[in-house]
């Protein structure tokens, strides 16, 4: 399979797992409670317990539509086409921790660092998509399964190569016990692939993680 067919299975399965994990749970609990409460009588319906059914209802709705809003945002980020690949990660990243009601562990915006350089926003539009998804992905990943407490990115141009990395110090994960065609791993590694880069992970049960990404300069240029 040649990168763009890897890297559009793998964000196709992405998007399935969002939907399917993500979204569809709240859907399904929200049917669940209207057709509930429509078989209640008018006297049940004025009852505590109704109002908390339907409160609860109102919020499964509420955060269906956080995430809908989140996975169409993700598929096609239209951020990048006003601002810089860190500007846009920056929202992303911000709006998920504000308003993401699943997956999401404590963790303060400020205890995530941006240590990039301003010439690393230089690049091609594909660069800057690739710096996007990829940054993203990893800092979700820290927050979903590393429960991580502290996040840096660090961007650099360097030795003929951009290098962006995301680090986290969460409980990091056996890279052994992990299979290579995990989805968020293959759209990691066949984003890199298109604009000529890699990606390599680094991680040990215990932590910490470190993803990084290395593209040549001279896929960079605009």
């Amino acid at each position: 399979m040649n990168p763009i067919s890897e890297l559009v299975e793998a964000e196709r399965a992405a998007i399935a797992h969002e939907v399917h994990d993500a979204l569809l749970p709240l859907i399904f609990g929200a049917n669940a409670g209207v057709e509930r409460l429509k078989s209640l009588s008018p006297e049940e319906l004025q009852t505590s317990a109704s109002r908390e059914l339907f409160e609860q209802v109102t919020k499964w709705l509420a955060d269906a539509q956080v995430i809908g809003r989140d996975i169409l945002a993700e598929a096609y980020p239209s951020q990048l086409a006003h601002s810089s690949w860190v500007s846009a990660a920056k929202q992303t990243i911000t709006r998920y921790l504000l308003h993401h009601p699943i997956g999401a562990v404590p963790f303060a915006i400020s205890n995530l660092r941006w240590n990039v350089d301003a010439e690393t926003c230089d690049v091609s539009d594909s660069v800057s998509v690739t710096c996007y998804r990829i940054v993203v992905e990893a800092i979700r990943n820290s927050l979903r399964h590393a429960k991580a407490k502290s996040i840096v990115v660090f961007a650099e141009k360097r030795d003929q190569e951009l290098v962006v990395q995301v680090e986290d110090d969460g409980c990091g994960f056996d890279q052994q016990s992990v299979s290579e065609d995990r989805y968020g791993i293959r759209s990691m590694q066949g984003r890199a692939a298109l604009v000529g880069g890699k990606v390599h992970i680094d991680s040990k049960v215990g932590g910490p993680t470190k993803v990084t990404l290395r593209i040549p300069l001279v896929s960079c240029g605009k």
